[in-house]
């Protein structure tokens, strides 16, 4: 009689402790799907601020100046010149059919030779330019985006848009401060590749895209 009691506690024990693993493998199951949903909108959020710093770069445009003497110039953009005297309608080999309002005398196109100023920074306050990073990020994504992203050409990419920042006068600190995210953005696919990897399987699908040789 002992004995048989012993061993229906000893089965109510266990059958009470699988339930209670079961119970918890559940709970732990929820919430590791739980924890998963949270990752992955954390992750989607990351991608579209990345995507964001990317596009920054669409909006930048630098400013220029005359080159000084002995200076390699960066640019040649044309330029309006008035000479500033003679009558209305002078004739002029060079002369520019688009003339200024009220201009008196020939007014000529030249090519001017011009260094890129940088806008690193937002006015006076010390804050770093988000375009002119996009900008950086653009430049460097041109070279080594559809490379591979191993450690080395991170590296790379890191040395490119370091030498870039360095050369528009953005100081180190900053550069510290933004290069790691920098280089992580280099390497992100956007939607638009995305889409173009698609448009790239249809086509071969359709027979549209002609085989390399082997």
């Amino acid at each position: 009689m002992i004995l048989f009691q012993a061993l229906k506690f000893t089965t109510c024990t266990a059958a009470l402790g699988l339930q209670g693993y079961g119970a918890w493998c559940v709970i732990r199951r929820g919430l590791c799907v739980v924890a998963g949903k949270a990752r992955f909108a954390e992750a989607r959020h990351d991608v579209e601020d990345i995507e964001t710093a990317v596009a920054t770069g669409a909006y930048y445009e630098p400013s220029y100046r005359d080159c000084i003497s002995g200076e390699q110039h960066d640019v040649v953009v044309p330029e309006i010149e008035d000479s500033g005297d003679g009558a209305d309608g002078d004739a002029d080999d060079e002369q520019c059919s688009e003339a200024p309002t009220g201009a008196r005398g020939p007014t000529s196109r030249r090519l001017a030779r011009k260094k890129v100023v940088h806008k690193v920074y937002e006015g006076t306050s010390g804050i770093v330019h988000k375009p002119f990073l996009g900008d950086v990020i653009a430049q460097a994504r041109n070279v080594y985006n559809a490379g591979a992203s191993d450690h080395y050409h991170r590296q790379l990419a890191r040395m490119f848009m370091v030498r870039l920042m360095s050369a528009a006068g953005m100081r180190p600190a900053h550069i510290n401060y933004h290069i790691d995210e920098m280089v992580v953005a280099v390497f992100l696919h956007t939607e638009r590749q995305l889409t173009a990897a698609r448009q790239w399987e249809s086509a071969e699908m359709l027979k549209r895209i002609r085989p390399g040789r082997n």
